[in-house]
């Protein structure tokens, strides 16, 4: 077996924040699915020699066309070790609270960027933003609250999902849910409820909660396979629950076993 390639370098991010609202981008590498289609801070590799703030600067600008001044460095680090088609890399991640200077979004992003935005801090789902990224802006905002700034009311965003595992022979109706709570606000961003049971009985229930988005998700992973496991098939989703590992190929309900559960059949 050979030996597994790792490498380890830093990586800058730039949090610029006008009003209510920062600037994210929203990565383009499906080679790395962690990554692909997240909303996270512009940022990229420091050059030979160049200081952490310009490369900040330059990296908002050269993804997002946001001409910005690097004010301060965030007093804490993000570690990341991610699984690419080279092998493992570990990024040690810093973040600069950055002012806007000109604010004019770029119409022609790097291949790796498939889209940038304003954003306002009441439209962000974290299930949908990377963890760094998260970590950093929910630093920026407590911050701002503790000294007295005020911010829009920040929403809750519920994720659904109810399986069933409907037994034709013995007809054993069970049921179980999965809702994923996430705030940018809250003190713990994700809380995972599950439910279970038999259809029209008491149902048990449990709670987990996360403060890092990828535990989230590797929890909701586990869950969802281990449902699949036991038989379980999906009867509804909410329409953005997050594409888990095994999800997509995860059997749907049936006709027969939609009456089955609505006591159609006998």
């Amino acid at each position: 077996m050979g030996k597994t390639n790792k490498q380890q370098f830093p990586i800058v991010l730039g949090c610029v924040i006008d009003g209510d609202r920062v600037v994210l981008i929203k990565r383009n590498e499906p080679s790395i699915p962690a990554l692909h289609d997240k909303w996270e801070l512009p940022g990229g590799k420091v050059e030979f020699g160049e200081d952490p703030a310009k490369t900040a600067e330059r990296e908002v600008f050269e993804e997002t066309g946001v001409y910005a001044r690097a004010a301060e460095l965030l007093p804490f680090t993000h570690v990341a070790i991610r699984k690419t088609p080279d092998g493992l890399l570990n990024v040690i991640v810093l973040c600069f609270r950055c002012e806007v200077l000109q604010n004019s979004l770029t119409n022609h992003p790097p291949k790796k960027v498939g889209e940038v935005a304003w954003k306002h801090f009441n439209e962000l789902d974290p299930a949908f933003v990377q963890t760094g990224t998260l970590q950093f802006i929910k630093h920026i905002l407590d911050r701002g609250k503790s000294s007295g700034q005020i911010f829009p009311q920040i929403q809750v965003n519920h994720h659904y999902m109810f399986l069933q595992n409907v037994d034709p022979q013995k007809n054993k109706r069970r049921f179980y849910s999965i809702t994923l709570e996430t705030s940018l606000s809250a003190s713990q961003p994700f809380i995972i409820t599950t439910a279970w049971g038999r259809i029209n009985r008491s149902l048990k229930s449990k709670l987990f909660e996360f403060q890092n988005r990828d535990e989230a998700l590797d929890s909701l992973h586990k869950l969802v396979a281990l449902r699949k496991q036991h038989g379980y098939v999906i009867s509804e989703t909410s329409p953005h629950f997050p594409d888990v590992p095994g999800l997509s190929d995860m059997k749907k309900e049936s006709e027969v076993e939609r009456q089955l559960r609505f006591g159609i059949c006998r």
